[in-house]
């Protein structure tokens, strides 16, 4: 008989559980059910025999051994809660610095695109200022009457535009 099989017979499940009183009252309920007498099952009187040389085994040779094993296995449980609690925390950083380095990626596409865009308003900005530095609408208005040989509604045109924007016209 070994430690593991006289606890599984008996039920045992707590170290509180090793004292001669309690486990001659676990074994005495657990008689109660399996006994010939009580039980229809064929095998009754083995089972009686198994859970009497238990109680025998844990009562005299092995109530130090019980109380380890049993101290043991909990000690095991709360180990492998604890390296459960570190596997999820573990898991939950992962995902928190691939969640960070997300956004970080995110935002270096965005400030990029602004940079592009900003280029391009540049550029656009720089074609519609020509090198007398007039804005773009009255210059194109101002090559238009000199190519229409300045009709009365492009006249018109030219002089807002001219009273708008005064000294960009300066010869």
């Amino acid at each position: 008989m070994n430690v593991s099989r006289a606890i599984a017979l008996l039920g045992l499940t707590h170290a509180n559980q090793c004292d001669d009183k309690t486990i001659q009252a676990i074994w005495k309920r657990k008689l109660l059910k399996t006994h010939p007498d009580k039980s229809d099952t064929h095998d009754a009187t083995r089972l009686t025999q198994e859970i009497n040389a238990a109680k025998d085994f844990l009562l005299q040779q092995a109530k130090h051994v019980l109380r380890a094993h049993l101290d043991g296995r909990a000690a095991r449980e709360r180990q492998a809660a604890a390296d459960e609690e570190l596997r999820a925390g573990m898991e939950r950083a992962r995902r928190a610095a691939a969640d960070e380095e997300l956004r970080a990626e995110r935002a270096r596409q965005a400030a990029k695109r602004r940079e592009q865009s900003q280029d391009l308003f540049r550029a656009m900005h720089a074609e519609h200022n020509s090198n007398d530095m007039r804005p773009y609408e009255l210059q194109q208005s101002i090559n238009q009457c000199v190519r229409d040989n300045l009709n009365y509604e492009q006249m018109r045109m030219a002089q807002r535009l001219r009273a708008r924007y005064p000294a960009s016209l300066a010869p």
